[in-house]
């Protein structure tokens, strides 16, 4: 089945997905990307039954009109520019009434957990020319949705958003703490910008700034997403349009810093 899945979605990617049709990458670097991604996705989508199915009969049979989030960045799910599609999707919404306002989603807390080690290392190489690799700084933990990350004081941790974010691309996007967690001493993103046309979990940088541990459950709403239209439009292709370094992620990912062009020009100085 999963053969069958792969084959089947990545026949449609040929033709529908964005980062297929726009990328410059040769087309067997993109089949390889989109392979990957798509045992990635299945996986993700599995994890979520159980959360998705318990929000589901806990708010069956309440009443909910569509109408009511018109004013809200919902109606912008079946958006279309110049005939084509360009959405803004957030998915699980297990909960959209509480979930979206008039000018903002909340995301909720996602199950992976990548901690950054610091014994036995003397520093980080950013610029890849370490025989260290930047993996070996970092555990991964994954907490099942509805249990605890415990956030200890000063703690730094990646760790990702539950929902699966499309961005459109005439909009670019800004994570932003919620003013409740925030009076707990909890950042949840040091580096904010959401690039327009991105699609993926959103990985986000917690750090607990207060002085006593901070327990986290998995699927709980802890940040915010502001859209904000771009100055100046962008081609369709967007984001797609030149190799990415994040491409539909869909946990918290290390960063990627070695693959800048700015360490050819820095290491011509040496």
């Amino acid at each position: 089945m999963l053969a069958t899945s792969i084959y089947y979605f990545g026949k449609h990617y040929e033709k529908n997905n964005a980062f297929y049709r726009n990328s410059e990458l040769k087309a067997n670097q993109k089949f390889e990307i989109i392979r990957n991604r798509l045992c990635e996705h299945l996986g993700y989508a599995i994890s979520l039954y159980e959360f998705v199915k318990a929000f589901q009969i806990k708010y069956l049979g309440k009443e909910f009109l569509v109408k009511d989030l018109d004013p809200t960045p919902w109606q912008m799910r079946d958006r279309q520019v110049g005939g084509r599609e360009n959405s803004f999707v957030v998915t699980p919404s297990t909960n959209p009434m509480a979930q979206y306002s008039s000018n903002s989603v909340d995301l909720r807390l996602g199950p992976s957990f990548l901690i950054n080690k610091t014994i036995g290392y003397t520093h980080i190489s950013p610029d890849g020319r370490s025989e260290i690799p930047l993996e070996a700084f970092y555990e991964e933990v994954f907490i099942p949705t509805g249990k605890e990350f415990v956030l200890h004081p000063h703690q730094f941790v990646l760790t990702s958003t539950l929902e699966y974010i499309s961005i459109p691309f005439d909009f670019y996007a800004l994570v932003l703490g919620r003013s409740s967690w925030g009076r707990l001493g909890l950042n949840i993103a040091t580096a904010t910008t959401v690039h327009a046309g991105f699609r993926g979990c959103i990985t986000l940088e917690l750090r607990n700034l207060g002085e006593t541990p901070l327990p986290l459950n998995v699927g709980i709403r802890i940040a915010q997403l502001c859209l904000i239209p771009v100055p100046i439009a962008s081609s369709h292709a967007g984001y797609f349009a030149k190799p990415s370094k994040y491409i539909g992620p869909i946990s918290p990912e290390i960063p990627k810093l070695q693959g800048d062009p700015d360490w050819d020009l820095l290491r011509a100085l040496d």
